[in-house]
């Protein structure tokens, strides 16, 4: 039925977002950027981003499941809306912070053929949130590494419409867990004004997914002594089955971002 795959194209995006997209760490923090830090003192950091997704994997409601294999150009035809953006503050070498995902995707379809009802809309408004706690372990004139604890919060919404031959149903869910995570992510100087950052991360343990985990990698230039661009590739593996639901995803795809630091 044409209601299914729209129905399986937008629940496996809402699970990234990015739908982006997307998200998010965001962990899933996509350090997409990573300007040097003050020696000490407080600093504050912005990183508004976009990061686009393809997605891969199974999806479904017990004790039904399909396997999905998403383009971005796929996922990007029921994009509405949506925000990224990574916030952080620090005092010397403990850092804390979150990444902001949220996004909103629809699909309808038309049901005429069907016994029940003629049409059916489905809207999915989802948040990715990841905050963390981050401290330098390394830290030279060309190098930053940082150890991360933290968790990703995912929650979402779904709102389905059906009309037409039977009366109207409007139906609404919310739903949404917490995973633990730890991790990496660090910054190596190409030059002046070139740079390279690296992220990753892993956790789930069965808290609320049985496994999660992102990696990111990536390209910089520093604008100045505050400001840099940066491109690269993220990839984030969710395998959740709990109360029915099943996501069992990879999302990947480029990001490119731009921040500011103070």
């Amino acid at each position: 039925m044409k209601f299914t795959s729209v129905l399986s194209a937008v629940a496996a995006l809402a699970v990234l977002t990015a739908p982006a997209m997307a998200g998010t760490d965001n962990s899933k923090n996509p350090p997409a950027m990573q300007v040097t830090q003050p020696d000490n003192g407080w600093w504050f950091r912005a990183a508004p981003y976009l990061w686009a997704t393809a997605i891969t994997g199974d999806v479904g409601v017990d004790p039904f499941a399909t396997h999905v294999d998403l383009s971005i150009a796929d996922l990007l035809k029921h994009f509405d809306m949506g925000f990224m953006m990574v916030l952080e503050g620090g005092y010397d070498r403990w850092g804390f912070g979150t990444d902001l995902i949220y996004a909103r995707v629809s699909g309808s379809a038309d049901l005429r053929s069907g016994p029940f009802f003629n049409s059916a809309s489905l809207k999915l408004d989802e948040w990715y949130i990841t905050p963390r706690i981050t401290y330098n372990v390394i830290k030279t004139d060309h190098a930053d590494m940082d150890l991360l604890v933290g968790g990703r919060i995912f929650a979402m919404k779904t709102t389905l419409n059906l009309q037409g031959g039977l009366p109207a149903v409007h139906v609404e869910d919310t739903q949404g867990w917490i995973d633990p995570i730890v991790g990496f992510r660090g910054r190596d100087d190409l030059g002046d004004k070139f740079f390279f950052n690296y992220y990753g991360d892993i956790g789930g343990f069965d808290a609320a997914s049985k496994i999660t985990w992102q990696a990111v990698a990536g390209f910089g230039y520093k604008i100045n002594a505050n400001s840099a661009v940066g491109v690269g590739y993220r990839a984030l593996y969710d395998d959740y089955h709990r109360d029915g639901l099943l996501l069992k995803l990879l999302s990947h795809g480029p990001y490119i971002g731009y921040e500011y630091k103070w």
